[in-house]
């Protein structure tokens, strides 16, 4: 995942994932790497889906 986003800026796939109740889920993830003018990574936004009912 690392090597991809330092390579590419993004990486998508499939996790599992815990709720707090300690209950494990299959997400979606998507993480994008946000650079400043200077081309430099400051942030990383991730976005993801419960896909736990369509597997």
């Amino acid at each position: 995942m690392w090597d991809e986003l330092e390579k590419n800026g993004y990486w998508q796939g499939e996790i599992w994932n815990k709720r707090k109740n300690g209950e494990e889920y299959l997400e979606w993830l998507t993480i994008s790497a946000v650079d400043n003018d200077a081309g430099e990574v400051m942030y990383y936004v991730a976005i993801f889906s419960d896909i736990s009912q369509t597997k």
